[in-house]
This record gives structure tokens, C-alpha cells and sequence, in this order.
């Protein structure tokens, strides 16, 4: 019988980002949701957090990424815009834009156990931090979707792994 090796699945679909920058992001998006996002004092700190209307509704489940100059939402399939459009209604005084940086941008699922060494990581990124690789971000995913990876990078980035290593990490 042949010996099996453990391959990683993965799927890719565009990355539904709300990218937001200004000197109130981070307090604007403490108000607006359910995470303590000032909490997320460095690049790479991240929380997952919900977003409900006033009369409790949830809006979205989202994962908060902290960057240098503002805040990544990335937001469930399809709800980038609707999610924008939620919370421009509520900048009123805030120093809050939207970045269009990260337009264009896939979004990877990378389920298995040898998943971090076909990134080029010696393991998964532990909970809470996003790590940079040579282009894009990397994250564990949330547990109440499974053991998985979730890579953030920009189109005609290599969106498919071919072999292990085929993402190598930012070494900065």
C-alpha cells in the first residue's frame, strides 16, 4: 500500500475587506462593534467581533486585523459594501476613512496539519496575532469554523499552493 501524504485543501474566493484608516478608527470601531479593538495595541493584534443594529440584529461576524495606520474588517462573503455602508452612516465627527489599499485583494482557506509548513511557518500563528508573509497576511482561523489558516493577499499573488513553501513569510 502506498504511504500518504497529508496535502493541505484550500479554497480561494475574493476578500470581502473593509479597510479603515484616520486618527478615530480604532475608537470608532470600539463604539461600533462588539470587540474591545482598542485593546489591539499593535500591527498584526486582531479579535473577532460582531456588528448588530440598534435593535440587536446581528449585522456580521468579523475579524478585526490591527495595522500601523488603521484597522482591517474582514468582513463574511459578500458583505464588504453593506458593512461600509452601515458604518458611514455613523461617521459624523470622527476622523474615520475607508482605504481602497487593499482592493482586489483573495482570501485563502487553507485547511490541514501540514497547512503552516506549505506557508513556510514552522506553525500556525497563534490566536489574537495575523502574521505577514512575503505578500499578504496569515491568521488562524476562528475555532467555531474548524482547525484552519486564513491568508490574505493581493491579485497575482501565487493564490494556490503548489508545494510546501510555496508562501514564504515576510522575514523583516
Amino acid at each position: 500500500m502506498p504511504h500518504l501524504q497529508p496535502t493541505p485543501t484550500w479554497m480561494v474566493q475574493p476578500a470581502p475587506l473593509v479597510y479603515l484608516t484616520g486618527a478615530d478608527c480604532v475608537d470608532f470601531l470600539h463604539r461600533m462593534s462588539s470587540a474591545n479593538v482598542r485593546a489591539l495595541q499593535h500591527s498584526g493584534a486582531m479579535a473577532q467581533t460582531l456588528f448588530v443594529n440598534a435593535q440587536g440584529k446581528l449585522l456580521d461576524w468579523c475579524t478585526l486585523i490591527r495595522r500601523d495606520d488603521g484597522v482591517l474588517c474582514l468582513t463574511s462573503p459578500g458583505r464588504a459594501a453593506a458593512m461600509w455602508a452601515w458604518l458611514e452612516r455613523f461617521i459624523i465627527m470622527d476622523e474615520v476613512q475607508r482605504s481602497a489599499q487593499l482592493q482586489g485583494w483573495s482570501h485563502l482557506r487553507l485547511l490541514g496539519e501540514n497547512a503552516p509548513g506549505w506557508l513556510g511557518l514552522a506553525a500556525a500563528p497563534p490566536p489574537g496575532l495575523c502574521v505577514p508573509l512575503a505578500q499578504g497576511l496569515c491568521f488562524a482561523g476562528p475555532p467555531a469554523l474548524g482547525d484552519h489558516l486564513v491568508v490574505l493577499q493581493p491579485e497575482g499573488a501565487a493564490a494556490r499552493p503548489s508545494q510546501p513553501g510555496a508562501f514564504s513569510p515576510n522575514r523583516r
